[in-house]
């Protein structure tokens, strides 16, 4: 599914043209309205530059989970 290889794939924070071209897509709003701000609203993806969405320079990179240690 696209949403794990989106996540997959910003381990290290990537742009938005990287992630359009990684998943072979064209359409950047539909990128954005279909996967990148819902991900974002449910916590799992970040932008590196969030006081400035629209910035040149927005990345996007997995949210990382702590683990809890079991005992």
């Amino acid at each position: 599914m696209r949403k794990e290889q989106i996540l997959e794939f910003c381990v290290e924070p990537q742009s938005l043209s990287d992630i359009l071209q990684h998943l072979g897509l064209k359409d950047r709003e539909n990128l954005m309205e279909v996967y990148i701000n819902p991900m974002i609203g449910a916590g799992v993806l970040e932008m590196t530059e969030p006081d400035n969405p629209t910035s040149r320079n927005q990345m996007y990179v997995t949210v990382k989970v702590e683990q809890e240690f079991q005992k």
